[in-house]
């Protein structure tokens, strides 16, 4: 029996085929994943932007990868504020935690995507999901990446 990762609970089909895929197609969805993620939260930053172009080039340096974590960790943090400012004032998600929440994801998919590590290719594609309220179309890409009927 195969570990059980947490794509498994939201998106267990797209595991399955994930785990039957080729190493590189594994890479590309991740990498797709990233860049809807990224895409969705409405992130453009330059280093954003080096990271985005380093998934397609299939490369990645480095400091631009700890950048980008670093950048994530302060979305994070951010994230967390507004959630418990939300909470200290007894009222439900805000839109602006929400928001935090996405980007907090989307940069998370994407710095696992371009640690080009197998066991957070994965890990990229659970983040993507939470990134998102419509994971429709992102799940019509995987699926069509993971199934080899779409061009890489």
């Amino acid at each position: 029996m195969s570990e059980t990762w947490r794509l498994d609970s939201i998106a267990p089909d797209i595991a399955k085929a994930f785990r039957r895929a080729t190493p590189r197609l594994q890479q590309a969805a991740a990498a797709a994943a990233a860049e809807f993620a990224i895409s969705a939260a409405g992130i453009a930053t330059p280093d954003v932007h080096l990271g985005l172009q380093a998934l397609r080039d299939g490369t990645t340096e480095l400091p631009l990868l700890e950048r980008l974590r670093a950048a994530a960790g302060v979305i994070d943090e951010e994230y967390f504020v507004a959630a418990e400012d939300d909470d200290a004032r007894g009222r439900g998600s805000s839109a602006k935690q929400v928001d935090l929440f996405g980007k907090a994801r989307a940069m998370d998919a994407l710095t696992l995507a371009l640690s080009h590590e197998p066991s957070s290719l994965h890990e990229a594609i659970y983040e993507a999901w939470h990134s998102s309220n419509d994971v429709g179309p992102l799940a019509r890409i995987l699926e069509a990446l993971l199934r080899g009927t779409a061009a890489i």
